[in-house]
């Protein structure tokens, strides 16, 4: 059984992204609908009511999966991925399944192809397979009725899983694939690694790093060569804070791609974080030459130059990132930063302000709030300070020096039990040092037990 190159592709693009359908689906489905294959020579077998009892066959435990015939026909053409996700969504359909079949004698190659309908996705969201040769279908179980090859079972439960990793199923997703994996016997080995990839980025998908990473492994053992194991390893690592390991697995992605636009800035960002600005930043510059129009990149270049102390090249790669995404709230959070460091408070409240404005997610919502406090007492402004204090701590309770700068604000004001309060409560934590948080001091738990005693006096 022979994967086609665009099938690869379409997979491959599925793991890089992570891509999952925009609504959720129900607890139902999917439709599968067998089409007319094209019988190239005339062979006259019943292919796709052999393919519907062995799909049936193989879902038969899953009484939400159905498979149907489906009277259409589509030529295998680069518009034909487009037309069968509409013909399929007119009769209901999830999965539509079309493609051509050859009388090699004994054996009958099938070209097959499988497309996700639900959801309009893209072009590129198919998957073809070409049964050949040894792994071609045997003339004598081309009927209804006769045992279903196990190749056929090792694909069927892949296009499933493949639709319940669209829907956002991700655990139903990982029985799909198990299930694959347990015909891996009947398929060429060089099809195995890209299994286990899926696997591995389904358990990512899930949050479970270390299960990807095993996954991952396991794959890139099988292929040394995996790029896209390599980059998604990297992010796992990453995720557990293996920064050097996550390193490592970029690195080696360069090597086998350096004309990579988002490995480049995924390696340079990471070097970044790693406390390796200008080695990472090579790697930032080689990413902007290859696609001068990712934000992202050009968001990452500036906070290299932020990390460095050089907060003028910083806000011009902050600023060339904005013009391309203007409604950002990561950039103007990110800008408004940097104008606090160069002394522009006012200028960088009105950013703040604007992040505050765009950004949905809660936690980093939280600190913007905690940025645009921290302005606020810069300008000696402690009351409205405080109000941003408490949004922060209200949109998330993970930022320990908020209760440091609401204590401060507290004293600043006159509330000296609140001060006391606050401050103390701030020594019960932990310091936590991060790049992210630039408030955040090695000093302050000595400046809070400075600001305690006086209190007490």
């Amino acid at each position: 059984m022979k994967h086609n190159r665009r099938g690869v592709i379409s997979l491959s693009l599925l793991i890089v992204l992570g891509l999952v359908a925009v609504a959720q689906s129900s607890d139902e489905g999917p439709a599968i609908l067998i089409s007319n294959f094209d019988d190239i020579d005339a062979a006259e077998l019943p292919i796709e009511e052999v393919l519907v009892y062995w799909l049936e066959s193989v879902f038969s435990a899953n009484d939400d999966i159905t498979v149907e015939y489906l009277d259409r026909y589509f030529p295998i053409t680069d518009q034909s991925i487009n037309v069968a996700v509409s013909a399929g969504q007119e009769a209901g359909g999830d999965i539509v399944l079309f493609g051509s079949y050859q009388d090699k004698g004994d054996r009958i190659d099938v070209n097959l192809i499988s497309v996700i309908t639900t959801d309009c996705p893209s072009a590129s969201d198919f998957m073809q397979i070409l049964f050949e040769d040894e792994e071609g279908f045997s003339v004598t179980d081309l009927h209804p009725g006769s045992p279903v090859p196990p190749q056929l079972s090792f694909y069927a439960n892949m296009i499933v899983s493949d639709w319940m990793s669209e829907q956002n199923r991700q655990s139903e997703a990982l029985l799909f694939l198990e299930s694959s994996l347990l015909y891996a016997d009947a398929v060429s080995e060089d099809y195995l690694p890209e299994l286990y990839s899926l696997i591995a980025n389904t358990y990512r998908i899930m949050g479970m790093y270390q299960a990807a990473i095993d996954g991952f492994s396991e794959a890139l053992n099988l292929d040394p060569t995996d790029f896209n194991s390599l980059c998604l390893r990297a992010v796992c690592y990453d995720a557990i804070d293996s920064l050097d390991l996550a390193i490592d697995d970029l690195m080696i992605a360069v090597v086998l791609d350096p004309d990579n636009a988002t490995t480049n800035a995924q390696l340079g960002a990471q070097l970044t974080q790693a406390g390796r600005q200008e080695e990472g930043q090579q790697y930032l510059d080689r990413s902007i030459e290859l696609d001068p129009f990712c934000a992202m990149t050009f968001r990452d270049r500036s906070r290299s130059f932020y990390l460095l102390g050089q907060y003028e090249p910083a806000l011009t790669y902050i600023n060339m990132a904005l013009a391309q995404e203007p409604e950002s709230a990561q950039g103007h959070a990110f800008k408004g930063i940097l104008l606090q460091f160069t002394g522009e408070q006012a200028e960088a409240i009105e950013e703040l302000t604007i992040a505050i404005e765009l950004e949905t997610d809660l936690e980093v919502m939280a600190w913007s709030y905690y940025a645009r406090a921290s302005c606020y007492m810069d300008l000696g402004d402690y009351q409205i300070a405080l109000a941003d204090l408490t949004a922060s701590a209200d949109c998330s309770p993970s930022s320990y020096t908020v209760l440091y700068l609401t204590g401060v604000c507290h004293m600043q004001l006159g509330s000296n039990e609140l001060a006391e309060l606050y401050l103390s409560e701030y020594l019960s934590y932990p310091l936590e040092l991060t790049p992210v948080d630039p408030w955040t001091t090695p000093d302050l738990p000595e400046k809070a037990e400075a600001f305690l005693e006086d209190l007490r006096r």
